[in-house]
């Protein structure tokens, strides 16, 4: 009886296996990837590039962050890569980071499934396919395809019902695409990794419940409305290297050359505020106070660039003398790319009723 009883017990435990198998098999991600990767997009903002999945024909998936400056959002597709048709935030979650974006006109692509509400089992079997690759805006498209659509596998590590924590391989470029379950359906959208000295494989995506609340939402007709000034402000600090014909004519032993730090606060993405010291090695030191308003250039398949113009406050004081003071105001033109860590300044100052000319590189992006 107690043989039976042990070969039942076998037999039940060999059905179980096979059936957990048959749930998540390994095989058939290769069908999945090749069902799946003609609706993730290329996805394109502010010269970076991001992932993205086809939810509905007019409705791409993406992340936050992708998308956060509301500049003009370009999607392409893997038959066409050099093809490209605009799209535009109609929600965003700013603390879950997730976007959903509405195409100019549907697609013919079949959209992918979300999975239905309910929770996600540890050590569920999960994918994600995506862009791990840097933007090379010389190319055409600005993009290495030989690392497009990468596949990566792992498993659900953890799932907290906002998010869902997986254990497989992200890059930069792999933010905004899918997380894919055992069935092909969106059980998640790739938000960030974990970065720290002995860490490994462990990613956070935005899980598909709060997604599906928002798709919701856009299916009974909602829709945000964003402006530019809706976008995140920001603060970065530069190194700049400046040449000025004016400091060249003041009646001291300063140099014609200027270094110095450049403090700005960038509000919406748009208007700049600025405050300039030099470094303490300078034979002049000198500080600045500057107002000015960014624009851009941006197109598909395009190089971004960026123009500021602004008015900008000088004050000049010789290193050996603390009383003198020499006073200016100047006009700049700032000509920059978001892709680019480097900035040329073209510089009209006045003082003394005169004009001057300088030039200056900025450092820092």
């Amino acid at each position: 009886m107690r043989g039976l009883q042990n070969k039942i017990l076998i037999v039940c435990g060999f059905v179980y296996s096979f059936m957990a198998l048959a749930e998540y098999p390994a095989s058939d991600w290769k069908t999945l990837y090749a069902q799946a990767k003609p609706s993730i997009p290329f996805v394109y903002s502010a010269g970076g590039l991001c992932s993205g999945s086809l939810v509905a024909p007019d409705i791409i998936l993406t992340a936050r962050h992708c998308v956060e400056s509301l500049r003009p959002v370009w999607i392409s597709w893997p038959e066409k890569p050099a093809l490209w048709e605009e799209a535009r935030p109609i929600h965003v979650d700013d603390k879950l980071d997730f976007a959903l974006l509405r195409l100019s006109k549907p697609s013919t692509r079949t959209p992918l499934v979300m999975r239905p509400a309910g929770a996600l089992s540890v050590g569920e079997s999960a994918a994600t396919i995506g862009h791990p690759t840097s933007s090379e805006n010389s190319e055409s498209p600005p993009f290495d395809l030989e690392r497009s659509h990468v596949f990566s596998a792992g498993y659900v590590s953890k799932f907290t019902g906002k998010e869902v924590i997986v254990d497989f391989s992200l890059s930069p470029g792999n933010s905004g695409g899918p997380v894919l379950d055992s069935q092909g359906r969106v059980i998640g959208v790739v938000s960030r990794k974990l970065i720290q000295q002995f860490v490994g494989n462990i990613g956070y995506a935005v899980a598909h419940e709060p997604v599906n609340a928002a798709l919701k939402k856009v299916e009974s007709g909602y829709e945000e409305n964003f402006s530019p000034w809706d976008a995140p402000h920001d603060f970065a600090l530069h190194i700049q290297f400046l040449w000025d014909h004016y400091q060249k004519t003041l009646p001291t032993m300063s140099e014609t050359y200027r270094t110095g730090f450049d403090f700005r606060y960038t509000i919406s993405d748009r208007a700049v505020l600025n405050y300039s010291n030099s470094f303490g090695l300078n034979r002049m030191k000198f500080q600045s106070y500057g107002l000015g308003y960014r624009f851009y250039s941006e197109a598909q398949n395009k190089v971004p660039a960026t123009a500021t113009v602004s008015l900008e406050a000088l004050e000049y004081r010789p290193r050996e003398s603390d009383k003198q003071r020499f006073y200016a105001h100047a006009y700049h033109l700032a000509l920059g790319s978001p892709v680019s860590p480097l900035t040329l300044r073209l510089s009209w100052i006045r003082a003394a009723e005169n004009s001057y000319f300088g030039l200056g590189l900025i450092l820092g992006n």
